[in-house]
């Protein structure tokens, strides 16, 4: 192997350190001024070598590459998914400080929004006034909440687009599977926060109790939290920082809000 090529190459290279990493050992060995100090040409070293030989031969012995029945990654799919999947679970969960602020937000939001129209009834409702402090309310409850999300999850999948980069240049992942895995892993926390607004704002909101009505509010909540966490996800990925992609944020929380009023 290379390692040995440089052991037996001559007694002014260094031998490999028990526990050293043979990465490093190459590296330091072959660098310009161990090179230059030691007087070698590992170059020409090299191409007379038995080694570059039986390397040649090797290659030559190789099937030609339109014939070769490779996969593009190492895993299948639903490998990829179940392994991507387990490690974002397992990084959502490590980070409490997302995690906590998130919840502390959305029983911040809810009490604050729901308190203010805690007196209104709407079934009661007559005047133009009070009906667009409820809607208001209902709203700026649902909306505040869907924007903490946004920016919370840009602080967090930015810290991981380091490594995100790594596994793409390598093939790790499907980019595929890396967006539903973390989605998949946003779903559980997704439902936490969701659980938190009907406990808190719905009651306080005197909002219809009728299954009908309680049915689509919680899946329009839902739909909206995934989709405003998944934005977030998608504007931290197209730009190149994450101070960018807070600038970007706001921005758009503020399309969203002009057309969705």
């Amino acid at each position: 192997n290379v390692v040995s090529f440089f052991e037996q190459l001559s007694e002014r290279v260094p031998k490999l350190e028990a526990g050293q990493n043979p990465a490093d050992y190459i590296l330091q060995v072959t660098s310009s001024g161990s090179e230059t100090g030691r007087s070698i040409d590992f170059v020409e070293e090299y191409n007379r070598s038995a080694l570059k030989q039986e390397n040649l031969r090797r290659l030559d012995e190789l099937p030609p590459s339109d014939k070769l029945d490779l996969q593009q990654r190492s895993a299948s799919t639903l490998r990829q998914l179940a392994v991507c999947s387990t490690r974002w679970f397992r990084y959502h969960w490590r980070n409490v400080t997302y995690n906590r602020t998130r919840i502390i937000i959305a029983i911040f939001v809810s009490l604050l929004f729901s308190l203010n129209i805690k007196h209104l009834l709407l079934p009661r409702v007559e005047d133009e006034a009070s009906l667009q402090t409820f809607e208001g309310c209902l709203f700026a409850g649902f909306f505040f909440l869907c924007a903490g999300q946004v920016i919370l999850s840009i602080g967090v999948f930015g810290d991981t687009m380091m490594v995100f980069y790594k596994e793409q240049s390598v093939s790790m992942y499907s980019p595929a599977v890396h967006l539903i895995s973390e989605t998949i892993a946003e779903v559980p926390w997704i439902i936490a926060i969701l659980i938190i607004h009907m406990i808190v704002f719905y009651p306080l909101a005197n909002l219809s109790p009728q299954p009908h009505v309680l049915g689509n509010h919680i899946l329009a909540m839902f739909l909206s939290l995934l989709m405003f966490t998944s934005l977030g996800q998608m504007i931290s990925v197209l730009l190149p920082s994450t101070r960018t992609a807070f600038l970007a944020s706001g921005f758009s929380l503020g399309l969203l809000n002009l057309y969705s009023t």
